[in-house]
């Protein structure tokens, strides 16, 4: 449940931070799939 400061928070900035809500191990594999997908990115020269 979100208080009602973290609501004003995400209505004003439109993200919110959510502390603790993975594990390391959530985190890293998130990162590595990150990781996959921008070195697999197109490349722009301007």
């Amino acid at each position: 449940m979100l208080t009602p400061l973290q609501v004003g928070q995400f209505r004003a900035m439109g993200f919110l931070k959510l502390e603790a809500c993975l594990t390391s191990d959530e985190v890293a594999q998130f990162e590595a799939a990150y990781n996959r997908l921008i070195a697999g990115g197109a490349v722009y020269d301007f």
